[in-house]
């Protein structure tokens, strides 16, 4: 009786046991199932919540990182309000002695089909960009605000009247960043102060001359900015600046060939601005030697690598003692 009494206790406890286990496993899969269905698939995220996320990425991402995770990703990653201000040079930038492999016109083009004639801003690459690519960007985007293009003289003086026909096509235009020498002709200038009427704001490398100071003062009355930091500019034209563009608000010379630490007449007549740059490191032009291809087109060299110019390298993401021509353009 007492075995019988043992062999009955020893079922009913495994009995228990595994009902036990059983309710447990049932349990488990309850919790599973919960947070299966209370988490989402990366794939389901909302669009709002991936445009906010795509608007903190480069144009680089934009084009090779997101949008080939998944379909959904890449169908976003399309949304031309994604596209309105795109800057080309800081996602690809050269390295060394060469330049990833990307074409930059197909690249432009592509941008542009992207923003589906949105596009408010464009920096163009260094590399490789003639003034044909900037037309296609004007004939398919009238309504672009500001432009960054950098070119060497040659290509410049090629395709000066391609650059006039940019210019009468964008009656939005307000700034502009590029080499002295496509602005620095009274047409030029004129130009961009008939056909953009909303134009106030330029920015440009390599010099101001006397010459071209007067004729930005007297063909761009308008002006509210101008930029010119690390640019070769003579006490004379900065005078003429100041005192003939009676609009202007704001200018920057940080880092120029002109040292006014002290200049009591050029202080005064700044004091009208509402804000006016000049304290920076003083580059002596004498430690420079500079090439011209022609009355503009600027191909330096440099006889000592200044602190200035390692700064700029550094802050492209180059190595800052390795010279590169391309840093005088």
């Amino acid at each position: 009786e007492t075995q019988k009494m043992d062999s009955v206790l020893k079922t009913e406890k495994r009995k228990t046991t595994e009902q036990s286990k059983e309710a447990m496993e049932i349990e488990k899969k309850k919790q599973k199932q919960k947070i299966v269905i209370n988490t989402r698939a990366w794939e389901d995220l909302g669009k709002d919540i991936l445009l906010a996320i795509y608007e903190k990425l480069s144009v680089k991402d934009l084009i090779i990182g997101a949008p080939l995770c998944c379909t959904s990703w890449y169908k976003v990653s399309k949304d031309p309000s994604l596209w309105k201000d795109v800057d080309i040079i800081s996602s690809f930038e050269y390295y060394g002695n060469g330049y990833q492999k990307v074409i930059p016109k197909q690249l432009v083009k592509f941008v542009v089909n992207r923003s589906q004639g949105f596009l408010n801003s464009i920096a163009f690459p260094f590399y490789d960009i003639s003034m044909d690519d900037l037309l296609h960007v004007a004939e398919r985007c009238p309504k672009l605000k500001f432009f960054e293009i950098f070119m060497p003289g040659k290509k410049v003086r090629k395709g000066k009247n391609t650059f006039h026909m940019v210019l009468s096509k964008l009656s939005e235009l307000e700034g502009m960043v590029v080499t002295d020498c496509m602005i620095n002709d009274e047409a030029t200038l004129k130009l961009i102060d008939q056909s953009c009427p909303k134009f106030i704001k330029l920015k440009f490398s390599s010099e101001l001359s006397v010459k071209l100071a007067t004729l930005i003062s007297t063909s761009l009355p308008k002006l509210k900015v101008l930029d010119l930091p690390g640019i070769n500019v003579s006490r004379e034209a900065l005078l003429v600046i100041l005192k003939d563009c009676k609009e202007l608000e704001y200018l920057d010379v940080t880092e120029c060939t002109i040292d006014l630490d002290g200049d009591v007449e050029i202080h005064q007549i700044a004091r009208r601005l509402k804000d006016f740059k000049w304290k920076d490191k003083f580059v002596d032009p004498d430690s420079y030697e500079y090439w011209f291809d022609g009355d503009c087109g600027l191909t330096a060299s440099s006889s000592e690598d200044s602190d200035v110019e390692r700064k700029r390298r550094a802050a492209r993401g180059g190595d800052p003692y390795d010279y590169d021509p391309m840093d005088y353009y």
